[in-house]
């Protein structure tokens, strides 16, 4: 009965082989995949004593004041937008004194408005690391035409897919 049970154990098992080497197949497949994720940045580098000491008392034209780099590697692009909390104007720090400017972004105008405004498309999906200066351009006024004191701006750039 032993000899029986073990002839038809071995029997099952030749099988069993047999049948498994009778279905491999010839050829596989192995898929190999990665992932990288989504990267928008924005630095603003200011022009050291540039930014921060306008002398409103001369004319500037195409003054820079920064450098923007911007780094993406959206699949459907990316847009650069701007705005200006006092739409394109240095206001006295408690007066309602200011002095208008305008702006350029990488040698183009731009405009400055409270809302943020498209400044740069960049349409073409890639990856990208690249600095772009913002310039300013004002006519300046005599010291005794100005309310003494600080006039500023705030400038906010946002970098966003397509």
């Amino acid at each position: 009965m032993k000899k029986n049970l073990l002839k038809k154990s071995l029997l099952s098992l030749t099988l069993l082989t047999l049948s498994a080497i009778s279905t491999a197949a010839t050829t596989g497949t192995l898929l190999l995949q990665g992932t990288i994720a989504q990267v928008l940045a924005i630095t603003i580098t200011p022009v050291s004593g540039v930014n921060n000491n306008l002398d409103l008392t001369t004319n500037k034209t195409n003054l820079v004041v920064g450098a923007v780099n911007e780094v993406s590697n959206s699949v459907t692009g990316y847009k650069i937008l701007l705005a200006s909390a006092n739409a394109g104007k240095l206001n006295h720090a408690s007066t309602s004194a200011f002095v208008s400017y305008t702006a350029r972004y990488n040698g183009n105008a731009v405009t400055l408005s409270t809302t943020p405004q498209s400044i740069f498309n960049q349409a073409a999906a890639g990856a990208y690391n690249t600095s772009k200066n913002l310039d300013i351009s004002y006519t300046g006024q005599a010291a005794e035409n100005l309310v003494e004191g600080n006039y500023s701006d705030t400038l906010t750039f946002t970098i966003q897919a397509n």
